[in-house]
């Protein structure tokens, strides 16, 4: 870890890790609807954006240590109005 090589028990561990959170991002993202509309959109924003982090690290070849894996910008540009349509389609009784 140290040395920053990409090893078969680094990509393995990197699997489990992203399997992991994209399962608490799947368990969190109806909470969204409970938030006030006028903060849905941040959260559902970030939290899109972050699982994008994730496909990106997967596409690195787990190599977190000499690629920096980031959403580019023409394709947050894109995810943006879905992810807008999406937040602000839930309905919740408070509203």
């Amino acid at each position: 870890l140290g040395r920053g090589v990409v090893t078969d028990r680094w990509q393995a561990f990197m699997r489990f890790q992203i399997e992991r959170n994209r399962r608490l991002y799947d368990e969190a993202m109806p909470g969204i609807s409970l938030l006030n509309r006028d903060g849905r959109f941040a959260i559902a924003a970030a939290a899109d954006l972050y699982r994008g982090i994730l496909d990106e690290i997967e596409r690195n070849g787990y190599d977190n240590f000499t690629h920096r894996a980031v959403v580019p910008a023409g394709r947050k540009l894109r995810m943006l109005p879905r992810i807008w349509w999406r937040s602000q389609r839930a309905r919740i009784s408070q509203d």
